[in-house]
């Protein structure tokens, strides 16, 4: 019996360290899938231009569309974002009369995983910006730096004129 239950204690200690190694470390970019949205919107009403920021972010000057768009961020800080479509709303008559509705004018795009911090203060992480095209595609996969605790995060898309990761919000993780 004392065999039995000894080789029964080698087997979990084995299986054990078996499950540990097969899992991620925290920091990897994999990890646990923490957000994942298969539809983003984007910015309209009370949203657009400065009077009311989500997180502290502006909305874009005019309202935006988007054809499709999902958001994935992983425990280990792995965020995927693709847009398709994310274009100044075509049937804005300022947009229109400004000759950009329908297009993106921004030739970058880059994301911000907004988090809430334990205090609740707001923590906005950027990505890189990414070429995006006029017809409002791009794609972000990157990792990002997360704080240690990120309650309700949002992810945003926004643009910038010049590369840098500057600039008001289009799209957002909602429905």
């Amino acid at each position: 019996m004392k065999r039995v239950l000894g080789i029964l204690a080698v087997v979990c200690v084995v299986t054990a360290v078996a499950v540990v190694a097969a899992v991620p470390p925290a920091n990897s970019s994999s990890g646990k899938t923490l957000f994942e949205f298969d539809a983003l919107v984007g910015v309209s009403g009370a949203f657009v231009g400065s009077s009311m920021p989500l997180r502290g972010i502006a909305g874009g000057g005019f309202p935006w569309v988007i054809s499709e768009g999902k958001a994935k961020l992983s425990s280990g800080g792995g965020l995927k974002v693709e847009v398709e479509g994310l274009v100044i709303d075509p049937t804005n008559a300022t947009a229109q009369a400004k000759g950009v509705a329908g297009t993106n004018p921004l030739p970058f795009f880059f994301a911000t995983v907004s988090c809430l911090d334990s205090t609740g203060s707001v923590v906005n992480i950027n990505s890189t910006p990414v070429p995006a095209s006029t017809s409002g595609n791009a794609e972000i996969e990157q990792n990002v730096a997360l704080p240690t605790t990120c309650f309700a995060p949002v992810v945003l898309v926004r643009g910038s004129a010049t590369g840098s990761a500057v600039g008001p919000w289009f799209a957002a993780s909602g429905f």
